[in-house]
């Protein structure tokens, strides 16, 4: 009677996170890709849903039966000088990575965008998250970048795993940042790049160097993902 209470109590608590998204716009379709981290966040922090966006394929891709990468964009209150904000996220999603995963590494993942923006100091905020098989989880949180410039942002999706014991359903995580026109009412660009890179037998970074690029340096036969999203201006 207890294992089914607690049952019925967690999921109110994500039909109740679901509805709150909903209320911001975002589409059942998009909900449904989401860590329940990431939807708590959205939840508390976002403003109203403005775009979505899905891994497509690179050279050497992974595959989307073993990964899913995602961008969300949403409004965000402007700066108090007046310049327009936006919220970006891009999350990742490993699927059952106990059998999937050979090398437990980090991985180099980020955003970038056109020169009209930068992002807002201290905005920035990663999360990774591990569920087992049994239902629980466990969560690494930082505020920690592996990379930072006027064209966006990076960080390090932590694979090393957390209980060597339990087995792994599902392993995920997101970045978060909030990006500034650099000049109030010039910006005219409207697109957020991602990108994701799973290291192969040595750890790798990621360089942002300059409007929507992205490259990643030290991986030894990377496996790549990408994905670009619109937003409205």
């Amino acid at each position: 009677m207890i294992m089914a209470l607690s049952f019925l109590q967690v999921s109110a608590k994500e039909n109740d996170i679901d509805d709150i998204l909903r209320n911001k716009n975002v589409p059942d379709e998009v909900i449904e890709t989401m860590p329940e981290s990431l939807k708590e966040d959205i939840a508390k922090n976002a403003g109203v849903f403005e775009s979505f966006a899905k891994g497509s394929s690179l050279t050497r891709t992974i595959p989307s039966s073993e990964m899913d990468l995602y961008i969300n964009v949403y409004s965000n209150p402007n700066g108090s000088d007046g310049k327009k904000r936006k919220l970006i996220y891009i999350y990742y999603n490993w699927k059952n990575p106990s059998s999937d995963l050979t090398w437990r590494l980090n991985d180099p993942f980020g955003v970038a965008w056109e020169d009209d923006w930068r992002p807002v100091n201290n905005s920035w905020y990663h999360v990774d998250e591990v569920r087992y098989t049994d239902g629980t989880a466990n969560f690494r949180e930082d505020s920690d970048l592996s990379e930072c410039s006027d064209w966006g942002v990076g960080w390090d999706a932590d694979l090393f795993g957390y209980n060597p014991y339990k087995t792994e359903k599902s392993m995920g995580g997101y970045g978060k940042v909030i990006m500034e026109e650099k000049n109030l009412g010039t910006a005219t660009s409207d697109v957020v790049y991602g990108k994701y890179g799973h290291s192969i037998g040595v750890s790798g970074g990621i360089n942002i160097g300059g409007p929507l690029s992205i490259s990643l340096t030290g991986i030894n036969g990377s496996c790549k993902r990408a994905c670009m999203a619109d937003f409205d201006l």
